[in-house]
């Protein structure tokens, strides 16, 4: 199932997130698991009596707790993260997930750059963790999830092989390319990530129709987009348009002028000239409103 809502409002379910519908606005596109309500809760149940993994923190400033702005709920059933590579995209990934209250260890070999966001992690430390006997003293199997975001080629590979070895939970690892991907998929990640191409992919859609403003892959041919709101839907309903059975889209939510993003919950939610809306549908379909 597909949600849109703020962290605090799916703090108890499992889900993965997309990024956010606008930088000024803490909705997310939410993915969750369509399973039994009962597993989910029984799955919950669990987590509140996990000891957290802790490790001492690095000198310097304290970061803040992010999971206590969002309650009680959220600090409880934090998900554990280790991320490998302090980069660009590591530092970046590391300091997002502590920003939405979980407990991360992100390690480097660079001691310069572990030095300067340090304060900003829930803990980090120094080391070449190409090495099996340094990534064995993480504990790797004790995270979550585990993040491989190193740039060398060889080193990935090596590192996502030694991590399936030590038994790791989930490998996310970064590529660098679409060799690189189908060779870190055959050492064992779980999943790959290739910011560079999903990012031109996601732009090549955004500007190639004057009247998309943001877009978010889903699939081959389906994505969720930000698209001015049709002439002929202004001061009309849900109810009024039957939108999924006439135009095969369902409408998320709508952004104002203020960039302030609000979840459409109701049909009889009506549509005005000076928003924008977020719906989720085809390539094809999204065509047909938007020149409509």
């Amino acid at each position: 199932s597909i949600f849109v809502a703020t962290p605090a409002r799916l703090s108890f379910m499992t889900c993965r997130s997309l990024p956010p519908v606008s930088q000024e606005t803490e909705y997310y596109i939410y993915f969750i698991p369509c399973q039994p309500i009962l597993e989910e809760f029984f799955s919950i149940f669990q987590k509140f009596f996990r000891p957290p993994h802790r490790r001492p923190q690095r000198g310097g400033e304290q970061p803040p707790d992010p999971a206590r702005q969002t309650g009680q709920i959220c600090e409880l059933i934090m998900k554990t993260f280790l991320v490998i590579g302090a980069g660009e995209y590591g530092s970046h990934l590391a300091i997002n997930l502590c920003k939405m209250g979980n407990e991360v260890l992100l390690v480097d070999k660079d001691e310069n750059i572990i030095n300067e966001i340090s304060h900003r992690i829930t803990s980090a430390e120094i080391g070449d963790y190409t090495m099996r006997s340094n990534l064995e003293a993480l504990g790797v199997n004790d995270y979550d999830y585990v993040f491989v975001c190193v740039g060398g080629f060889q080193d990935s590979l090596v590192i996502v092989d030694i991590l399936r070895e030590l038994g790791a939970s989930q490998i996310i690892a970064k590529a660098i390319s679409e060799i690189h991907e189908k060779f870190l998929l055959k050492n064992g990640a779980d999943r790959v990530v290739y910011p560079e191409r999903d990012i031109a992919y996601n732009t090549a859609v955004e500007y190639s129709n004057k009247n998309i403003y943001e877009y978010i892959r889903l699939s081959d041919n389906a994505g969720i987009y930000e698209i001015e709101t049709p002439g002929n839907w202004c001061g009309k309903s849900l109810i009024d348009l039957n939108v999924r059975k006439f135009h095969n889209v369902t409408v998320i939510a709508s952004k104002d002028s203020f960039n302030k993003v609000t979840a459409i919950n109701s049909a009889d939610y009506i549509f005005t000239r000076d928003e924008h809306i977020i719906v989720m549908g085809t390539a094809s379909d999204i065509k047909k409103i938007t020149k409509n």
